[in-house]
């Protein structure tokens, strides 16, 4: 979900996940004869050092300008006061600021997750037991896991509604990329370990926010209104929208070739 989830739900540029990365040339290369190399090229490297990104010292982190670098890479970067993005040459000027400031690009951690669900050579550890390889990803954990964690699955009430599919035989698909979404935490310094599970759509904040951030400084007041609703919802009916909006422009263009023809 979060290849369009990182859009729909992240506003503003400290939440927002889909980085600089052109959805019309990600479906050209995600198209029916998928080509896991050229994927790889075109989104799955570090600009800087030409490594592919992964989910510990080189995972993808997003600049102002919204580029994305690896998070060693990046750290270099911004040792200096001031630094210039490599792509797009923008200047930024930075003191007593960390790596960890920059947001994580979740749009291309989650792409990367699908590269490796659907590359036979590609061998995936459990996320949650050490040397044991995945068989299978929970949608709701966000995580690869093994077969003993996929049997605790199915028999423990703490995962009772959780959806879990095999990577045996995975079809690496445009249609598959929101299955491995990534959980979008909060980046308040004391709420880091929360998931951002709900939305405030009051017209001053629409920004997702975790249930600590509701209880704190997203109640509805007389001075500032707050509408906090789930995020899933406005994730369905972003979509909705946005699938809408598609098949209107698609529509467009139709008639205008049609009218070009005459």
């Amino acid at each position: 979900m979060d290849m369009l989830y990182g859009m729909v739900a992240n506003e503003t540029p400290r939440y927002r996940n889909s980085y600089k990365v052109d959805v019309s040339s990600l479906s050209k290369a995600m198209s029916a004869a998928v080509d896991i190399e050229e994927l790889k090229k075109q989104f799955l490297e570090c600009p800087i050092c030409n490594e592919l990104f992964n989910d510990t010292d080189r995972h993808p982190r997003v600049l102002p300008c919204l580029h994305s670098y690896c998070y060693t890479c990046l750290k270099t970067l911004i040792e200096q006061s001031k630094y210039t993005c490599p792509l797009c040459k923008s200047d930024f000027f930075v003191q007593n600021i960390s790596v960890d400031s920059f947001s994580k690009d979740n749009t291309r951690r989650d792409l990367l997750d699908f590269v490796r669900a659907g590359d036979n050579k590609s061998v995936i550890q459990c996320d949650e037991c050490e040397n044991e390889k995945a068989i299978s990803r929970c949608k709701d954990c966000f995580r690869f896991i093994c077969k003993s964690c996929q049997a605790a699955h199915k028999t423990m009430k703490t995962f009772s509604g959780h959806e879990v599919f095999a990577l045996d035989g995975f079809e690496l698909s445009m249609d598959h990329v929101s299955e491995f979404r990534h959980a979008g935490m909060c980046s308040l310094s004391n709420h880091q370990k929360n998931q951002l599970t709900l939305f405030c759509a009051g017209p001053e904040c629409q920004k997702p926010i975790c249930y600590s951030c509701c209880l704190t400084c997203h109640m509805p007041t007389n001075y500032k209104k707050h509408i906090t609703r789930d995020i899933e919802e406005v994730y369905t009916e972003k979509i909705k929208s946005m699938k809408e909006n598609k098949d209107k422009i698609l529509k467009t263009e139709k008639e205008l070739a049609g009218l070009s023809k005459v």
